[in-house]
């Protein structure tokens, strides 16, 4: 599903048209275009596009995505029961009904656009958690808006730039604020925002607040376990096709674990199958390596498997594709560099496999993190910082007595509210690693943030979403939640996989019920992550529930590294070639990184800083500069 539209507030371009827009994103389905005075919009894999005849007005509206709450949102809008609405229709209906907060009463996943003929206003929106991706460029009384950036660039009118602010904070981990993209020019709708255009100007609304969500307080501990289940089991099933075959990336943890029988029990009751993608190393780890963590997730995964006989399961190599071939499949799905080329391999081979199955949905539990499994031990923080002592002890006394590490545990609840370098010299006293600073895994040259005024922010922050504002004073999931951009994830899968994207663990009721309940839930009984293992009791392996260890994907990615390392230096030695390549990264030092590769201790955690996320980010960076620039050689 994509979208794309041209909006001339007066005069207008000959050249402009959206559906090259369209032909540059390659979307699915029929092109469906549809004219107003000064815009034209069209759609691909969307359903129909015509002008709607509203009270008070004419309009012409795109909708791409899931609406999930359809039969409600009829309701509410008193339209006829057996009616059935398009969702353009039904986008109308509630504009009218309540105005800029109408994106609000929705919930899916989706990105729209919306054009009051009679008003002669533009709207543009994301769903809350920016599932969908919506880009939009502002010219001279003009706006162009399209699912993708590649969709803006197709236009003769839209520059062709990077935008430096945008690489910075992409290097720097800085969070994703704004409307800013890597494209000099091309601003994104914020997810959770409307963009409201006229010829008068252009203002961003925020429609989704999740820090002023209404608590929910429940009976007992049963209810909250029962409440996250129902609704972890609705949002996957809204998520499953009617037709076609169904996949899950799943690991040997309780996020995918927990998507993955929800899904097999509802597909059963139709007689239709789940395959389950695990990605393992290709040789075996050494678990001695990596204490504390699951280097081979396939015999968790494979035990949950063997429950459900309609499950299919399918072992992924973790160098199923090479270093670079993986890193350049993802970048051009994606048009952005890649975060985690590390994972990038056995990724982009599920997205391969699924291809070749011709599955039509993959399903992950990427965000669970944040929500259904949440660990609960931030809130230690919190009640430092209340000043709630009584029961900020009886919380680490609690964690203690199943075995968690006093200092540790002292240093969570301490840490996030002292001074950056205070917190650094408590670390080093209790004898642990302090957190990595902003150039121990950021290939980012110096004087380039300096010169763009970010090194203060980007220092202070070093990656770590406690250390945002948000993370200091809230509720550190909302800043995670809230970092990243996961909208141009949809048309990477649907590019590369031939699959719709769809994580349960991000749907919007399961988001607000994990950040309206109380803290307590997730750390019930001294036990982290308590609610989710409370909530899949009966249907996951005991050992699984009981595993206090965090899985390691890709443990072997250092193979990979060093088979690509002769390739890397090549790498090198064309970024040289480009003037902002050289601004941007600090290319002595990757080289020097590799000139030094070292021949073991790769579960060091300062080389695999150094040489995963350093070296191997700023390699994805500067491939990407160096293909929009122009040179593939």
């Amino acid at each position: 599903m994509a979208i794309a539209g041209l909006v001339f507030f007066s005069g207008e371009d000959e050249r402009a048209d959206a559906r090259r827009s369209l032909r540059a994103m390659g979307g699915a389905g029929p092109v469906v275009l549809a004219r107003s005075p000064g815009v034209s919009i069209a759609t691909a894999g969307c359903g129909p596009l015509a002008p709607i005849e509203g009270e008070g007005g004419r309009y012409l509206a795109a909708f791409a995505g899931r609406l999930d709450n359809r039969e409600g949102l009829s309701r509410r809008l008193q339209i006829a029961e057996g009616r059935k609405c398009r969702d353009a229709e039904l986008l109308v209906r509630a504009c009218q009904r309540w105005g800029d907060d109408f994106a609000d009463q929705m919930i899916g996943e989706f990105a729209f656009a919306l054009w009051d003929e009679t008003r002669r206003r533009l709207v543009l929106g994301r769903d809350a958690l920016g599932c969908r991706p919506l880009h939009f460029w502002r010219g001279p009384n003009c706006l162009f808006f399209a699912s993708e950036p590649r969709g803006l660039l197709a236009q003769p009118a839209v520059p062709r730039a990077i935008d430096p602010v945008g690489v910075a904070r992409w290097l720097a981990l800085l969070p994703a604020t704004g409307t800013g993209s890597l494209h000099a020019g091309i601003e994104r709708v914020p997810p959770g925002h409307v963009v409201i255009a006229d010829e008068g100007g252009c203002r961003l609304y925020r429609y989704w607040r999740p820090e002023n969500l209404a608590p929910v307080r429940l009976r007992g501990d049963a209810d909250y376990a029962r409440a996250l289940r129902d609704l972890l089991d609705q949002a996957v099933a809204c998520r499953l096709p009617a037709t076609g075959e169904t996949g899950i990336s799943m690991s040997g943890g309780l996020d995918s674990t927990s998507v993955a029988v929800l899904a097999a029990r509802h597909l059963a009751e139709q007689g239709r199958r789940l395959t389950v993608f695990t990605a393992v190393p290709s040789a075996p780890v050494d678990a001695g390596w990596f204490p504390g963590r699951i280097c081979d997730e396939g015999a968790a995964a494979a035990s949950v498997v063997a429950r459900h006989p309609n499950m299919d399961h399918v072992l992924i190599p973790n160098d199923a594709l090479s270093w670079f071939d993986a890193q350049d499949r993802a970048a051009c799905g994606s048009d952005r560099p890649v975060l985690n080329p590390g994972n990038a391999m056995w990724a982009e081979a599920i997205l391969r496999a699924a291809k070749a199955r011709r599955l039509s949905v993959l399903m992950d539990g990427g965000m669970g993190n944040m929500t259904i499994s949440y660990d609960g031990l931030p809130w230690l923080a919190q009640l430092c910082r209340a000043g709630d002592g009584v029961q900020l002890a009886g919380q680490i006394f609690a964690l203690w007595r199943n075995g968690y590490s006093l200092a540790s545990l002292l240093n969570q609840a301490v840490g996030p509210i002292l001074p950056r370098a205070l917190r650094h010299l408590a670390v080093r006293a209790m004898g642990r690693r302090p957190p990595p600073g902003l150039h121990d895994f950021s290939a980012i040259h110096p004087d380039f943030l300096r010169r763009l005024g970010l090194a203060d922010e980007a220092l202070e922050i070093a990656g770590s979403m406690h250390n945002t504002e948000a993370g200091r004073r809230g509720d550190p999931r909302l800043a995670v939640i809230q970092r990243n951009d996961r909208g141009l994830s949809y048309p990477h899968q649907r590019r590369n996989g031939g699959v719709e994207r769809a994580d349960p663990t991000c749907d919007r009721r399961v988001v607000e019920f994990c950040l309206a309940i109380p803290p307590g839930q997730f750390l019930r009984g001294g036990q982290p992550r308590s609610l989710i293992r409370r909530a899949m009791a009966d249907l996951l392996p005991a050992p699984l529930l009981r595993d206090r260890r965090r899985g390691l994907q890709a443990a072997d990615w250092h193979r990979a590294a060093t088979a690509a390392r002769p390739e890397m230096l090549a790498e090198i030695d064309r970024l040289q070639r480009s003037a902002f390549a050289r601004e941007c990264l600090d290319l002595p030092r990757l080289r020097r990184l590799l000139e030094n590769w070292p021949a073991d201790g790769w579960s060091d955690p300062a080389i695999v800083d150094q040489y995963q996320h350093l070296l191997g980010r700023g390699l994805s960076l500067g491939r990407f500069v160096r293909r929009f620039e122009g040179a593939n050689e």
